[in-house]
């Protein structure tokens, strides 16, 4: 009777030991999926500012004639995808640009903002 409870008492032990080992992988699992997932946001956010970036290359720097409304509305549309209100409202500075020297000014300032969001 002594030797069954001490066999009883050492599976409870190591089941015990088990379920804890087990819930602290768990927990490790959960983290690392949470951070992976940020990773993930991350590296989504910025190929859709590279991609803004080199459509804005394309239709702005690059363009010696005036833009066309269907391109205006691909960059507007890819502004919009960003999510991302700092670049919105710099974005908007460019586009309400009332002179050449401002509207160089901000496209400037637009391209070091999306270098900056790309650095992270």
């Amino acid at each position: 009777m002594q030797r069954l409870t001490i066999v009883y008492g050492i599976i409870t032990v190591i089941l015990v030991s088990a379920i804890i080992f087990l819930g602290f992988s768990w927990i490790n699992t959960l983290i690392d999926l949470k951070t992976q997932s940020e990773i993930a946001k991350t590296q989504q956010l910025n190929i859709k500012v590279v991609d803004f970036l080199q459509l804005f290359i394309s239709k702005v720097l690059k363009n010696e004639k005036e833009i066309i409304f269907e391109e205006r509305l691909q960059l507007e549309n890819a502004v919009l995808d960003l999510k991302d209100q700092e670049i919105l409202d710099q974005w908007h500075k460019f586009t309400k640009s009332e002179n050449e020297v401002d509207a160089q000014r901000a496209t400037i300032d637009l391209l070091h903002l999306l270098v900056r969001k790309i650095e992270g």
